[in-house]
């Protein structure tokens, strides 16, 4: 009996110890968490408008051209086919131009607003 009560005196030792070793390693971990202040807002909007002055300062004009394939419900015969360059200019300057519509006029007018909604954004 007496081993037993030495064994439960030893596991109580080496449980404090692991206890009070786990508690000292968080202490850093809180001090660090308290010393990181929480950006304002007025700070999180002045870093984006600096970040959105530095991109614009790398912006290269660049062209792309796409292909949209409009289908019907059979989802197998395309029934308008849309060809459309668009160039990006400047950030708020982007233009396009459709190249070539074939099939259905629905489908170019989809893809003129789709590309509308584009331009506006930018």
């Amino acid at each position: 009996m007496k081993r037993d009560g030495v064994f439960h005196v030893v596991m109580n030792v080496q449980t404090a110890y692991f206890l009070f070793f786990y508690l000292l390693a968080l202490v850093p971990c809180a001090v660090a968490q308290a010393e990181s202040a929480v950006p304002t807002v007025e700070t999180i909007t002045g870093r984006m408008a600096q970040a959105r002055t530095e991109n614009r300062a790398h912006f290269r004009p660049h062209s792309v051209t796409r292909e949209y394939k409009l289908f019907g419900k059979d989802r197998v015969t395309t029934k308008s086919e849309v060809i459309a360059d668009i160039a990006f200019v400047t950030p708020d300057l982007t233009k396009y131009v459709v190249q070539h519509a074939d099939g259905n006029v629905m489908g170019e007018t989809i893809v003129r607003r789709v590309l509308d909604g584009e331009v506006g954004v930018a």
